[in-house]
């Protein structure tokens, strides 16, 4: 794909009505950043290094991630997050809250049978059940964890709320330090919670997975309107 590729037939024609919506746009990016090994190293060189993203997650797969029982979360999309992202983990209902943290040590992006192959002994499913979620995906993402700490004390969705509009993510999303320093201001797990995500990612991150496979070169975190394009194109779940 070239520029040449991206350009509307009619150029002028671009104003506030006609220019694409952001999903189009997302698209494009995503496509340019899967088939294109200098747009990922141009990507890649804009990166800030650190934002956290918050994975949201049924009780009882947050409590086996933070038990060390469950080391790797499904997606049935492909997933563009780069190993050694600090992982805030929500319990979704009736949990609604913030319970612990993790490290993302990569992401193994493949079609479903391949995914069970690898990684069925630490994804907490039964066959069944993995095959139920995976019903109609073409390509998933296993999001290989390690790391797990739950909170002293978690931080729930009411507290979340009381400072902003802040909304659990269907699937993950990016959150900055600043975004997150000011939702979790006032709770008694905040110094804790800020404390864990500023610790320096480690190279050479151990897996208990079977198989892990290396994460694909995506880029870390792009400035926040490339970023938001780059995270429509894996979309909710």
């Amino acid at each position: 794909m070239t520029s040449s590729h991206l350009q509307p037939a009619n150029p002028g024609g671009w104003g506030v009505d006609t220019a694409p919506d952001m999903r189009t746009a997302s698209a494009l990016i995503g496509a340019c950043a899967e088939r294109c090994a200098p747009c990922q190293q141009t990507l890649a060189a804009k990166l800030l290094d650190e934002d956290p993203i918050v994975l949201s997650l049924h009780p009882q797969y947050a409590s086996a991630i933070l038990n060390g029982d469950k080391t790797v979360e499904l997606r049935r999309q492909r997933v563009a997050v780069p190993a050694g992202t600090p992982v805030i983990i929500y319990a979704t209902s009736p949990v609604m809250a913030l319970t612990g943290t993790a490290r993302l040590t990569a992401v193994d992006s493949a079609p479903p049978a391949q995914l069970w192959r690898r990684h069925k002994a630490a994804c907490g499913l039964s066959k069944a059940e993995y095959t139920r979620y995976m019903d109609g995906a073409t390509q998933a993402s296993a999001l290989l964890l390690d790391h797990p700490r739950p909170l002293s004390s978690t931080v729930p969705l009411a507290h979340l709320r009381a400072t902003s509009a802040f909304h659990p993510p269907q699937s993950y999303r990016y959150l900055t330090q600043e975004a997150l320093r000011e939702l979790v201001s006032g709770h008694e797990a905040a110094g804790e919670l800020l404390d864990r995500l500023a610790m320096p990612r480690t190279a050479g991150h151990t897996h208990r997975s079977a198989s892990p496979q290396p994460a694909r070169a995506y880029p870390a975190r792009a400035s926040d309107s490339m970023r938001s394009a780059v995270l429509l194109t894996a979309g909710p779940w």
